[in-house]
């Protein structure tokens, strides 16, 4: 967990301040993102961990993030030229 120092932790304190908002809400939202912020941390501990699944996991994204910027230039061409 060290490899993730800028996260920030939420400790029991943090969850007794949350009974201070009255709407309720806001409190299930911050419950729900801490959540996913924990099983973020935990998915990125398990890459950390396996280096060579953090690999091929960097490698898909790099492809697909290639390819998305190659379907925005066609649509910006398409754009520019039907215009």
């Amino acid at each position: 967990m060290s490899e993730l120092q800028y996260m920030p932790l939420f400790n029991s304190n943090y969850f007794k301040q949350l009974n201070n908002f009255n709407h309720i809400e806001m409190q299930n939202a911050i419950k729900i993102s801490l959540m996913m912020v924990q099983g973020f941390r935990n998915i990125l501990d398990d890459l950390i961990f396996n280096e060579e699944k953090l690999r091929t996991l960097q490698f898909s994204l790099l492809v697909q993030m290639a390819k998305l910027e190659m379907e925005i230039g066609d649509l910006i061409l398409e754009y520019k030229h039907a215009s």
